[in-house]
């Protein structure tokens, strides 16, 4: 049986090629295979939120709690995240705001977040 590609399906990352198709879900996050390459990806393949356990939200609530009171101490301690961690989540999304504006990609404003402005991808 061959499965058909979706027009919504998103292009592979690895390739770019355009024929991908569904592949099941892990952890109740879809993943997609490319026929041209055969290699699988999920949707955070590429962002800052690749490979992280925690919920996109939760990580951008402890990014926010950083810029709002400009220290890792205080949000470590509101937010129960090592400062260790919060530091690798806030050089990934420094460098992904990087790529974005080395590219030429626009920040997205969404009023959800209260008017906080991040990098494409991010949240």
């Amino acid at each position: 049986m061959v499965r058909k590609p979706c027009p919504d399906n998103p292009p592979c990352p690895r390739c770019g090629a355009t024929h991908v198709v569904k592949n099941g879900s892990k952890n109740g996050r879809q993943r997609w295979v490319c026929r041209t390459c055969n290699r699988s990806f999920g949707a955070t393949f590429g962002t800052p939120m690749y490979r992280l356990r925690n919920t996109p939200t939760e990580v951008a609530r402890t990014l926010l709690v950083v810029m709002r009171r400009g220290s890792l101490s205080a949000a470590e301690e509101i937010t129960g995240h090592k400062h260790e961690t919060i530091g690798r989540w806030l050089r990934a999304a420094a460098q992904h705001a990087e790529r974005a504006k080395s590219q030429g990609d626009g920040l997205v404003c969404a009023s959800q977040r209260g008017g906080v402005r991040a990098p494409v991808g991010l949240l």
